[in-house]
């Protein structure tokens, strides 16, 4: 249409309709009606029109010659349909999301709040993204603020300065070979598990999860959720899509493909390609080879649009990742505690590496905090000794480790878990993602779910998964940590028995096969006795 056209030039050359028409020699009412198809320029406007902005009559009037649209492409150059990307691929839609991790970092940027929310008011397109990528760059830019506390570093080096007093576990006597094989698949059982139990309510929000737990005679939480759970019409006015979600006992070929194992899975291979002295530049190279980028979420996604596009670590997980303090990181780290048994640091070392393709800061410690942990649940004898094993492994100057460190003491005081998730609760915003999904608010209940689970497998990932957030996350993480410490006798066969003994994977490959998957583990620990 012919006022489509008018609109196209203006917002090519960023026009005004005031300045439109003064480049036309006629009223901003003219050109006014002219957009709104109440009326249409006479021939010699038609003429100006088209020698002004270099365009043919042609085009114009809508006539059939195709080639002076192909020639205003040409000028105007590709320009991608902002409005019709999917989630997580565009870097406009969460400039909000940008500017809190940009205050929660220290920076000085409260000045920018208004510009900040009217362009994320905007419709997405074209001029969105333009304005979001001034913004980026001014928020990337901005300095830090003086009264800020902490001091996060995302480099090793400096991480390992700013520990308090990491824990020493050369003293420990390692597994016979019997022990630690029965751990490990203990470890991978155990997450699995985790994972199963939350998967099916992940990131519901309580308003619909407890009346949920509840009303199915499962409050508090002891057992699966399974699908007669939610048979009941009462949840067909939930705003979660219960229904649509997959239940423990209606699996029919193992494990369903998930981030949290799928990424444990992937470190295997990538330890198993690159050997244990693995960099990020290779993780970034077997992630473009293996998987597509719908394989991803959040700061994952944007890393693998940054890898494709020519970005190498650590700058994959800086540009225009406004979720890079989000939980992806510490869902990856498990493997590395696997092959590392009462090696923290080193475990420490490899999650580092893992990490910091798509995080910073405490999304790069809580990758740090989970591995070194797992590694020390090798020989160590209790949770409380686990997590204080995974804190001395990041910074004690960071927000990360001040949060550990208040749920630890809120246990060690004495004080109850219901108090505890009910004061979390206050300090997070479920409904918002930046809450939800972040490093620090969920290690915050991993940590708890350890604590006050006291080694019991069915408490401790029941503790993980009640309080919502991210259910599956934590689920995986805390039976993990658990089914390292004490090893299969732990998970009871209601937990392990709708699963069956395979995982199925988003990359090219059959399903994982428990055997297979520990004999793999074994093997990469061997590599470093042999080193």
């Amino acid at each position: 249409m012919f006022s489509e056209k008018i609109n196209l030039l203006r917002q090519k050359y960023n026009l005004s309709q005031e300045k439109f028409a003064e480049k036309l020699n006629v009223s901003r009412q003219a050109v006014q009606r002219w957009e709104n198809s109440t009326t249409y320029p006479d021939i010699d406007n038609m003429i100006n029109i088209a020698k002004c902005f270099d365009v043919s009559l042609d085009w114009l009037m809508d006539l059939p010659d195709k080639r002076p649209t192909e020639s205003l492409r040409r000028q105007e150059g590709p320009v991608p349909l902002y409005e019709r990307l999917g989630i997580w691929e565009s870097y406009a839609p969460d400039l909000m999301v940008d500017y809190i991790q940009a205050l929660d970092e220290g920076r000085d940027v409260a000045n920018l709040r208004d510009l900040v929310e009217a362009a994320s008011k905007m419709p997405n397109g074209k001029e969105k993204e333009q304005i979001a990528d001034t913004l980026y760059y001014m928020m990337l830019r901005a300095p830090a603020r003086p009264d800020y506390p902490y001091r996060e570093p995302d480099d090793l080096a400096s991480i390992r300065l700013l520990r308090a007093n990491p824990a020493d576990l050369s003293e420990k006597a390692l597994p016979d070979s019997d022990t630690l094989r029965d751990k490990l698949t203990g470890a991978w059982r155990g997450r699995i598990c985790g994972c199963m139990l939350g998967q099916p309510i992940e990131c519901i929000k309580t308003n619909e999860l407890y009346p949920l737990l509840q009303r199915s005679g499962n409050w508090p939480l002891h057992r699966y959720i399974v699908s007669s759970d939610v048979a009941d019409p009462f949840y067909d006015s939930f705003d979660f899509p219960l229904k649509s979600r997959t239940y423990p006992d209606q699996l029919k070929t193992g494990f369903p493909g998930d981030d949290d194992t799928n990424y444990t899975i992937m470190a295997g291979f990538i330890v198993d390609q690159y050997g244990r002295d693995f960099t990020s530049d290779d993780v970034c190279s077997w992630w473009k080879v293996n998987q597509t980028m719908y394989c991803y979420c959040t700061a994952e996604k944007v890393t693998y649009r940054n890898a494709i596009a020519g970005y190498f670590p650590p700058d994959t997980a800086l540009y225009k990742n406004p979720y890079r303090e989000w939980i992806g990181a510490q869902i990856r780290g498990d493997y590395f505690g696997y092959i590392n048994p009462g090696d923290p640091e080193t475990a420490a070392d490899m999650a580092w590496r893992d990490a910091r393709i798509s995080h910073v800061k405490n999304g790069i410690y809580g990758e740090i905090y989970v591995a070194a942990m797992i590694a020390g649940a090798a020989v160590l004898d209790t949770p409380a000794e686990i997590v204080r094993c995974g804190m001395s492994q990041i910074p004690a100057t960071s927000r990360l480790y001040e949060r550990l460190n208040a749920v630890c003491e809120w246990y060690e005081a004495g004080k109850s878990y219901d108090d505890l998730v009910d004061e979390w609760h206050k300090r997070y915003d479920e409904f918002k993602p930046h809450d939800a999904v972040h490093t620090i608010s969920n290690a915050e209940i991993v940590t708890a779910a350890l604590l006050y689970g006291e080694g019991d497998y069915s408490r401790s990932i029941c503790l993980s998964v009640q309080p919502g957030y991210d259910t599956d996350c934590n689920g995986a993480t805390v039976g993990s940590v658990i089914g390292m410490l004490h090893g299969t006798a732990c998970i009871g066969r209601e937990w392990t028995d709708p699963i069956g003994d395979q995982v199925n994977v988003f990359f090219k490959h059959p399903a994982i096969k428990t055997d297979e998957f520990v004999n793999m583990m074994l093997r990469h620990i061997e590599l470093k006795d042999k080193n």
